[in-house]
């Protein structure tokens, strides 16, 4: 992660930044995601650009450590404000 940039969404990055990479999404779009057993997180996409295979997304440093992922895990996710996956 390269903090003091922005992404090709125009979200400067910094440590505390919240939200995911995702190559089909456009940017702003409001997710609730969450892992195993915590709490669902509000954030939104930051960036376009493609993810490894086999992956949705990437999260920024500081979304992983609030919703305690180490690594890459399968995380739950929906559209804020609806049920679509």
């Amino acid at each position: 992660m390269h903090y003091g940039r922005r992404t090709n969404c125009s979200i400067l990055l910094r440590p505390n930044t919240i939200g995911v990479t995702d190559s089909v999404l456009p940017c702003g779009v409001k997710l609730y995601v969450a892992y195993a057993n915590s709490p669902q997180v509000l954030t939104q996409v930051i960036e376009r650009r493609p993810v490894p295979p086999g992956r949705k997304f990437e999260l920024t440093p500081k979304l992983a450590e609030k919703l305690g992922i180490d690594g890459v895990q399968k995380i739950r996710w929906v559209f804020a404000g609806s049920a679509h996956r």
